[in-house]
C-alpha cells in the first residue's frame, strides 16, 4: 500500500521505488515517508540512459515511389518477383530442396514430388476434401487435401489465394494427394536479443487529430509521461496521426478540425513537446492524406516541415523495416513497421482468423502474415501499386513487428519476435465508422517494452 504523503512522487521515482521492492521483498506492508526517505539515498536505482552514446536509428528499407512501374506488365512483374523470392524461402526447407517445376510434376505418376506454386483457388469437394490449384511460371496442377488427415487439414484452413506454398505428396493422376505443405515461415532457431542498458521503447498508432472524439487531454498525458520517462529512448508512430478529411461517408460530420493541415499542425504541437535525446520515428496510416495503395511513401514534408527539420525524428514509408541501438558489439533491433490497411481483409474473410477473434486478436492476423513471409498475401485485401520489387514481403526477419489501425491493443509473441498491436487515441462512441466495420477500440492505452528483457508493459491515459 502507497501512503497518501508519496502520491506527489513523480512517476520515474514512482517506478524506481517500485523496481526496488520488486527486488527486496519482505513483510513490509504500508510505503510511507520515513521508509523512502531511507531507502533514497542509497538503495533506488535511477533509471538513466545515457542519451546519444547508443541511441540510434537506421532505416534499412524505405519504399520510394521512384520504384513504380505503372505499365501494363507492371503486376506480371510484382508477382513473377513474389513467386521467385518467397521460392527462395521455401528451398531452405529440406523438404523442399528438391522440389520441381510444376510442368515436369503434371507427367509423372505414382511417385512422390516436391512443388512450389502460387495459390490460383481453394475449393472445397464434395466429399468435404480441399482442392487447391497451383501455379509456377511452367504450369498449373490441382492437389487434394484430404479431410481424413486432421492435422494437415486444420494447417489447410489457413490458405489464402496468390500466396506462395510447398507442398509434397504422391502425384496420381492429374492432382497431387498432399502429405504436407509448407509456409514459407519465420525460422524456429531466432535467438532472444536483449541488450544490458537500461533502454525502453513506446508505440503510439492512430492518434486521429481532428476527430471530434480525438482524447486531446489523455494524450497529452501520454506525452507528459514519455517525456518523465529517462529510460525511454525511442517512439515508433506506426500511422493515422490526424483523422484526415473524405476518408469514409459523412466523416466530415465528425470532425473537429476540417483542415488536414491544421490537423497536421496540432499533431506537431504535441511531438515538438518531447525531448530532443528521444528518437521519433513516424509512419504514415490510411487516413494520412497519403495515397491508399501500398505502399506508401513516407509523409510529405509539407504536412509536417517542423518535425522534418528535427534531427531526432526520422519520416519511414509504410511500411518500413526501422533499425534501433545497434553498436559495433550489437547487431540492435529490427522493427517492422506496417500500419495494417489490409487487417480488414483478413479478419473479415479468413474463417480460422474470425474464429481466433478477428479483431480483437490482431496478434493472430499478424501471425498469419508472419506465416506467409507477406503482409498483403492476398491480391484485393488492399490496394497495390505494381513496382519492380515486391515491398510487401517479409524479407527480413523482425525483431519486433508494430502495427495499428484496428484500435485494438493486442500484445504477442511469435518465434521470439514481439507483436504490438497498438491502441488508439480515439473516443470510442458506440456509433462511430470504426465500430461500425467491427472494430473494438482499447483507446488510451501506451505500450512501453524493456530492451533490457523484451518486456512489454501498458500503460493507460
Amino acid at each position: 500500500m502507497l501512503a497518501p504523503e508519496l502520491m506527489s512522487l513523480n512517476d520515474s521515482d514512482l517506478l524506481s521505488l517500485y523496481n526496488y521492492i520488486e527486488e527486496n521483498k519482505g513483510d513490509l506492508r504500508i510505503l510511507d515517508d520515513n521508509y523512502y526517505n531511507n531507502i533514497k539515498s542509497k538503495a533506488i536505482p535511477k533509471m538513466v540512459v545515457r542519451k546519444g552514446d547508443n541511441l540510434n536509428v537506421e532505416v534499412l528499407s524505405n519504399f520510394s515511389a521512384d520504384e513504380e512501374r505503372s505499365d501494363i506488365n507492371g503486376f506480371i512483374r510484382l508477382y513473377t518477383y513474389r513467386y521467385h523470392k518467397l521460392s527462395e524461402i521455401l528451398k531452405q526447407r529440406t523438404e523442399l530442396q528438391n522440389a520441381i517445376p510444376i510442368k515436369q510434376a503434371t507427367e509423372v505418376n505414382n511417385d512422390n514430388v516436391a512443388v512450389l506454386g502460387m495459390i490460383s483457388s481453394v475449393n472445397e469437394s464434395k466429399n468435404g476434401n480441399l482442392i487447391v490449384s497451383l501455379e509456377d511460371p511452367s504450369g498449373v496442377i490441382r492437389c487434394i487435401i484430404s479431410s481424413r488427415n486432421s492435422q494437415l487439414f486444420q494447417k489447410a484452413q489457413l490458405l489464402v489465394v496468390d500466396e506462395v506454398i510447398g507442398v509434397v505428396g504422391n502425384k496420381k493422376g492429374i492432382f497431387i494427394l498432399v502429405e504436407n505443405l509448407f509456409f514459407p515461415d519465420i525460422p524456429n532457431s531466432l535467438p532472444i536479443k536483449k541488450v544490458q542498458d537500461d533502454v525502453s521503447v513506446a508505440y503510439l498508432s492512430d492518434i486521429h487529430v481532428g476527430s471530434k472524439d480525438f482524447m486531446g487531454e489523455n494524450f497529452q498525458r501520454a506525452i507528459d509521461f514519455l517525456k518523465s520517462r529517462n529510460d525511454i529512448g525511442y517512439i515508433f508512430v506506426t500511422g493515422d496521426l490526424v483523422d484526415g478529411v473524405g476518408i469514409y461517408p459523412s466523416q466530415e460530420q465528425e470532425l473537429e478540425i476540417k483542415d488536414i493541415y491544421k490537423q497536421f499542425q496540432v499533431f506537431s504541437e504535441f511531438i515538438k513537446q518531447l525531448p530532443d535525446d528521444k528518437q521519433i520515428i513516424i509512419a504514415p496510416g490510411n487516413h494520412d492524406g497519403m495515397r491508399l495503395a501500398e505502399p506508401q511513401p513516407p509523409l510529405f514534408k509539407e504536412f509536417l516541415p517542423d518535425l522534418y527539420n528535427m534531427k531526432n525524428i526520422t519520416m519511414v514509408s509504410n511500411p518500413a523495416y526501422v533499425n534501433i541501438h545497434k553498436t559495433p558489439d550489437f547487431d540492435g533491433f529490427t522493427h517492422l513497421m506496417y500500419h495494417g490497411y489490409s487487417f480488414d481483409h483478413y479478419c473479415l474473410d479468413v474463417q480460422a482468423l474470425r474464429t481466433a477473434g478477428g479483431y480483437g486478436r490482431i496478434d493472430k492476423v499478424v501471425e498469419f502474415l508472419l506465416k506467409k513471409r507477406h503482409l498483403v498475401p492476398v491480391h484485393g485485401s488492399t490496394l497495390i501499386k505494381p513496382a519492380e520489387k515486391d515491398r510487401l514481403i517479409i524479407d527480413k526477419i523482425p525483431d519486433v513487428v508494430t502495427t495499428g489501425h484496428v484500435h485494438n491493443l493486442r500484445i504477442g509473441n511469435y518465434k521470439h519476435i514481439n507483436l504490438i498491436g497498438c491502441a488508439c487515441f480515439q473516443r470510442a462512441t458506440g456509433d462511430s465508422f470504426q465500430e461500425r466495420l467491427g472494430h473494438l477500440p482499447t483507446p488510451g492505452l501506451v505500450p512501453v517494452m524493456s530492451l533490457k528483457n523484451r518486456e512489454v508493459n501498458v500503460f493507460k491515459f
